[in-house]
């Protein structure tokens, strides 16, 4: 009986399992990709700053204000 998860020879015509080695372009747009998600990161964490900053004041201003 032949276990189901065993692993089949490819044929010797078949891709390898390595990666070919990325152009400048390729390595440029990763390095581009890389910096736009840290921006992105940076201006989610800004906003969320200000967010925070803003509600507590909402929830603080009348109970400082209190007669």
């Amino acid at each position: 009986m032949k276990i189901f998860f065993e692993k089949i020879p490819l044929p010797p015509d078949a891709k390898s399992d390595r990666k070919p080695e990325a152009t400048d372009d390729e390595r440029r747009n990763r390095v581009i990709a890389k910096n736009e998600a840290r921006r992105q990161t940076i201006g989610n964490l800004r906003v969320s700053a200000w967010a925070i900053m803003i509600g507590v004041m909402i929830v603080l201003w009348p109970w400082l204000n209190r007669s």
